[in-house]
């Protein structure tokens, strides 16, 4: 069995809802329906999945607690919504969400695919480095030769920018990337 983090703490809270809801359930005459079924097995399949599957957990957990946010599935026998005409939303699931989110944001984001610059955005990238460069030289034209080679060394903490603008002083160019 794995290490259990604090990216189960969601799940535990909803363990502890569903406990609750069980209780309440066999101890008076509260009746759950349909919803909270197939929110409860979700919920059982997802506690599951954190100790074999993390990475299909992610993805079934944080599709149940998304789908009660709206009201498609339950594990907690009362429901406290805020209402937007027929639509509601849950106040609970809304918070055990945003808990998932927030403790699993770096898995979540691993998951996401990186999104390529548009040309428009390669074309601001390359504007902002050629006006880096043009201020390094500023800021350079004065350094003698051999300050100038240390900037350019290879082991030198220098930003790129800085490097190409030394060995623009050195080559007796202006601007050139």
């Amino acid at each position: 069995m794995k290490k259990i983090e604090k990216d189960f703490i969601p799940i535990l809270l909803s363990l502890i809802l569903v406990v609750i809801t069980i209780i309440k359930v066999t101890t008076s005459s509260t009746i759950i329906d349909y919803h909270h079924y197939v929110g409860i097995s979700l919920l059982t399949i997802s506690t599951v999945l954190y100790f074999y599957k993390k990475e299909y957990f992610i993805y079934i957990f944080g599709l149940t607690l998304l789908i009660g946010v709206f009201g498609l599935v339950n594990f907690y026998y009362a429901t406290i919504e805020i209402g937007f005409g027929k639509i509601g939303v849950n106040i609970i699931f809304l918070a055990l969400f945003v808990l998932f989110l927030s403790l699993n944001k770096s898995k979540i984001n691993e998951m996401l695919p990186e999104k390529e610059p548009t040309e428009s955005k390669k074309e601001d990238l390359i504007n902002e480095s050629e006006n880096l460069v043009k201020s390094f030289e500023q800021n350079f034209r004065n350094k003698t030769e051999n300050e100038l080679k240390v900037i350019i060394d290879k082991n030198s903490s220098y930003v790129s920018e800085a490097k190409i603008a030394a060995e623009n002083i050195l080559n007796g160019k202006k601007y050139v990337i």
